[in-house]
């Protein structure tokens, strides 16, 4: 990741991009996401979070479309690229754009694709356990959440486990409350990863409860 990051700065800078305007350097980091080899992506994804993110433009608004397409044309389809792109540039996106950013990102819960509605949960990761995010951010993440459990594919859930470990730290009377009523739908991996960071106690009653069927019979 380091020579990753080195070259984009390296390129930036030697080639005169930052005279391009914001509109064509957003184009040539979704460009790069574009491209099928992994460093390629990592590429496009420290220029926007580095380099074109900071300067303030363009918006979300802007932004997320083209975002959306990266998901719909299959430029984001694996869960290691998926997860760099929410931490690394919509997380950040969210926390610069603030309120109405993130209900844009919350919206993509129903996207066609797998990968979008998990960028619906875990591009907040790192926000939802912050005391300074506004209000909503949570109902946000948990009406996400609501949506990806009902799926029982193994990344839908595991973003569901992922974001709600997070939520624990600041709001675990939610998150317990969310996995009970729950139970039935998520898997025994989300479930151990969203109950992780609660008190011991509650980690045991939650984890010994009983479930359906599905993970008698191995099925999850």
């Amino acid at each position: 990741m380091g020579d990753v990051r080195a070259a984009v700065h390296g390129w930036y800078q030697e080639h005169g991009i930052e005279s391009t305007g914001s509109t064509k350097q957003a184009n040539l980091a979704l460009e790069l996401i574009q491209q099928s080899h992994t460093e390629d992506k990592l590429a496009g994804i420290v220029f926007l979070q580095e380099i074109l993110l900071p300067s303030g433009e363009p918006s979300y608004a802007t932004l997320l479309p083209s975002f959306a397409d990266l998901f719909r044309n299959g430029h984001l389809a694996d869960w290691n690229s998926v997860d760099w792109f929410c931490v690394k540039v919509m997380g950040p996106l969210v926390e610069r754009d603030g309120e109405h950013c993130a209900r844009a990102v919350g919206e993509w819960r129903t996207a066609s694709t797998l990968w979008q509605r998990r960028a619906s949960a875990v591009t907040f990761v790192n926000l939802v356990k912050r005391e300074g995010s506004f209000p909503g951010l949570r109902d946000i993440v948990i009406r996400s959440c609501e949506v990806l459990v009902r799926d029982p594919e193994r990344f839908s859930q595991t973003g569901v486990g992922w974001v709600l470990r997070e939520m624990s730290m600041v709001d675990p009377a939610t998150v317990e409350t969310f996995v009970t009523a729950h139970l039935h739908e998520m898997s025994r991996e989300a479930v151990k990863n969203a109950v992780r960071k609660l008190p011991p106690r509650t980690q045991r009653r939650i984890l010994t409860m009983p479930r359906s069927k599905g993970e008698t019979d191995g099925r999850r």
